[in-house]
Parts: C-alpha cells; sequence; structure tokens
C-alpha cells in the first residue's frame, strides 16, 4: 500500500509577543540604527539571536503609517506588502508596557509618546485601519523559524508544562489545597512550584504559535 503524503503544515501566522519570546530563551539585540533599514528584521535559529532594526515611535508617525499601509494594499495584488508585514510583526512582538520595556532597555525601540502603555498600543492601533492578511507576509521564514527554535527548546517546553500545570491543577482554591494536602511530605518543592516569583504572569495561549 503507497504511503499517503502528509499534508502541508499551516504556515505560522502569528507568533507569541517579546517577553513570552523571552522565556523562551529569545535574544534581542539592535540591528541596524539607520531609520532607513527599518524592515532589517532577522533571527538566527542557531542561536537564538533576533535582530531589529531601530523603532522609532511618535504621535506624528501612526497617520503616516496607516496611510502608506492603505496606499500599499492598493497597489499589491500578488506579492507581500512589506511595511503591512512589518506593522502585523509588530503587532504580535508588542502587546503589554512589558513588550516595550524589554525592547528599549535593547536599544530596539525609542518612543517619544506618554508611556509604556501608550506604545504598546501603537502598532495595535494602526492595524485596526487597515486589513492584514497573515497568510501573506513577508516575515513568513521568521515566523517559522522562531516556531521550531521555541518548540526544541527544553526551558521553553518546560515553561508550557508548569502553564498546563497551573491551569489543570491550581485553577481554583479547592484544587491547590486537596493537591498540598495531597503532596504535603514535598510541600517545599511545591511552595516553589506555586510562587509567583517562579510563574510570571503570561497566559499559556500566548506562548502558542498559530
Amino acid at each position: 500500500m503507497p504511503k499517503r503524503t502528509p499534508p502541508p503544515r499551516p504556515k505560522t501566522r502569528k507568533i507569541p509577543r517579546a517577553t513570552v519570546l523571552l522565556v523562551a530563551g529569545v535574544t534581542f539585540v539592535l540591528g541596524s540604527a539607520a531609520p532607513e533599514h527599518m524592515f532589517d528584521v532577522t533571527f538566527d535559529r542557531r542561536s537564538g539571536v533576533m535582530k531589529i532594526s531601530v523603532i522609532e515611535i511618535d504621535d506624528m508617525k501612526r497617520p503616516l503609517l496607516v496611510s502608506l499601509m492603505a496606499f500599499e494594499q492598493t497597489l499589491r495584488m500578488v506579492e507581500t506588502g512589506l511595511l503591512t508585514s512589518y506593522v502585523a510583526l509588530m503587532i504580535n512582538l508588542i502587546v503589554t508596557a512589558r513588550d516595550v520595556e524589554l525592547l528599549r532597555e535593547h536599544g530596539v525601540l525609542k518612543s517619544l509618546l506618554a508611556d509604556d502603555d501608550e506604545a504598546a498600543r501603537f502598532f495595535s492601533r494602526i492595524g485596526e485601519g487597515c486589513a492584514i492578511d497573515y497568510d501573506r507576509q513577508a516575515f513568513a521564514d521568521l515566523y517559522e523559524d522562531l516556531r521550531q527554535y521555541c518548540n526544541s527548546h527544553f526551558y521553553y517546553r518546560c515553561r508550557l508544562a508548569l502553564f498546563d500545570f497551573r491551569r489543570n491543577y491550581l485553577g481554583s482554591p479547592w484544587k491547590t489545597i486537596s493537591l498540598v494536602a495531597a503532596a504535603s511530605s514535598s510541600s517545599s518543592p511545591l511552595r516553589k512550584l506555586t510562587s509567583p516569583c517562579f510563574l510570571p504572569k503570561i497566559d499559556s495561549h500566548e506562548m502558542m504559535f498559530k
């Protein structure tokens, strides 16, 4: 009986945000500091290093980017829109103020907005004004390399297993009490496992690639 060829794996459409990727072992470094190279974003699957050219955001750039994205989408037929793909990538990476803080500390992000929360909403607000096709994007290979790197990273898989453990066994006070009572002989490791310092506030679904 001939072997059936497995269907091709769907393209990775979305990736976790920057702080979650940090948990997975990804290192963020500044690529080019020249604004004209803003689309130069690369990921080395061997070292886990993502290079991002400097991101400069302020109130004046939002309407400009929205207009440029709209213009780009009227021109392209089959080819992927580079600016639209870039904004989609930033929407994935920058979700919370912690993501902004992380990228700023690595010299990647420069913001003239009021605070980090406002900076975190910068790209998502741009995305609200334009249609983004996540199946056709210039950074598809980067997304796939990130997925393969994180899924093969032992520490990341352990963290994901711990999040599942917390959700399934520590989802309510009664589950926690029952578990503590059943494992009283090993209470010290359990206290470490449930410590807020050991498990940061990241939902398990945020660690998934889509």
